[in-house]
């Protein structure tokens, strides 16, 4: 299986789980605002629980700020760039997977010359 493929399988996973654990966060309270509450609370009320949360912060901001800097370095509008960001702010670590899978290697294609011959 290709290396591509396996980047398609745990986003398709991460998705899934997003999507339930949303589902049943948002059920679990009577309302957005309480569910909010609800979540703050959990994470402040222990240190490490913090932590862990803004550590993964931490990692997706990088991992978006990478994945900007790739589109930008690769020549994408700014439109595309501001719509893969906002994808992977609002959905999470799915959307960079999927970027990685589709990503072409560090050459990118090859230049037009070596297609036509001329």
């Amino acid at each position: 299986m290709k290396r591509r493929t396996w980047l398609w399988v745990p986003a398709a996973g991460f998705a899934l789980w997003i999507l339930w654990a949303t589902g049943r966060w948002w059920t679990a309270s009577p309302d957005l605002a309480a569910a909010i509450r609800g979540s703050w609370a959990a994470a402040t009320s222990d240190w490490m629980s913090f932590l862990f949360l803004t550590d993964g912060m931490m990692f997706g901001l990088i991992a978006i700020g990478w994945m900007a800097a790739d589109l930008v370095k690769r020549g994408a509008s700014s439109g595309r760039c501001a719509a893969w960001v906002a994808a992977a702010l609002v959905v999470g670590s799915p959307v960079v997977l999927v970027y990685l899978a589709r990503r072409r290697g560090e050459d990118g294609p090859p230049p037009a010359s070596e297609i036509t011959g001329d």
